[in-house]
């Protein structure tokens, strides 16, 4: 199988009082292309640090970072957003959306940070369609419950075609009927459009869905682990 991304002894160190803190220590791994790959591991173990350097948002101390066959490890602070604008996207816990723009807005604005070539309206309902909020377009952050936010968040990391997203903790603050919701999202992203998608989650049962289980320890590798016959979010016992 081939691979969307792969890292190189990554190591990433921080100063601290006293000396220099290792948050990763030598990170090696491969994310086959077309995969649903889950990074876990308890508070503080990295693997925060490591989706951030994997998803061009920082740079590692040492080491390498192939996405899509580019060295992104070498790419300076302009390189990397244009990596992030053309070809990756976001989801976040918080959700982030802009609270003085609509849905349909909040979906927009990701095209045009990334100058989408396409047509904008079509994208966009296309987009929120997908995250089954077509309906809502019109309706601002706040008039949308948790679930419904988490969904737009989603349709606004896709809107732009991205080679994969980045997802970190996407059903921490949701209660379980939402995150079945978000998760059926994904995983049909993954299934259908082929969309990598990289998650970090302490949820045990969505670890049940991915092809791939990466466990973080101390900034190393504890365990890689391979799920030949992934799970469907129907097939979870929540």
């Amino acid at each position: 199988m081939s691979e969307i991304l792969k890292t190189e002894n990554v190591k990433r160190s921080f100063p601290v009082a006293g000396g220099t803190f290792w948050a990763l220590k030598g990170i090696d791994i491969t994310v086959p292309e077309s995969s649903l790959t889950i990074l876990k591991g308890r508070s503080g173990s990295g693997k925060t640090t490591l989706l951030n350097i994997m998803g061009a948002l920082d740079p590692p101390t040492s080491g390498k970072v192939v996405f899509d066959g580019e060295d992104i490890s070498k790419a300076g602070d302009g390189g990397r957003e244009k990596i992030r604008r053309k070809k990756i996207g976001y989801i976040f816990q918080s959700v982030a959306l802009i609270p003085v723009m609509s849905a349909y807005e909040n979906v927009e604005y990701a095209l045009r940070l990334a100058n989408y070539k396409g047509n904008y309206k079509e994208r966009v309902m296309e987009c929120l369609k997908m995250v089954g909020l077509s309906k809502r377009a019109s309706h601002m952050p706040q008039e949308l419950s948790g679930g419904e936010q988490q969904r737009v968040a989603i349709a606004r990391a896709i809107a732009h075609k991205p080679k994969i997203i980045f997802a970190d903790e996407p059903t921490g603050a949701l209660d379980v009927e939402m995150s079945i919701q978000v998760m059926k999202v994904l995983k049909r992203l993954n299934a259908e459009q082929r969309t990598n998608v990289i998650i970090i989650t302490h949820n045990p049962v969505i670890a049940e869905m991915a092809h791939k289980v990466i466990t973080i320890k101390n900034g190393m590798i504890a365990e890689e682990r391979i799920n030949e016959n992934p799970k469907s979010v129907e097939m979870i016992e929540w």
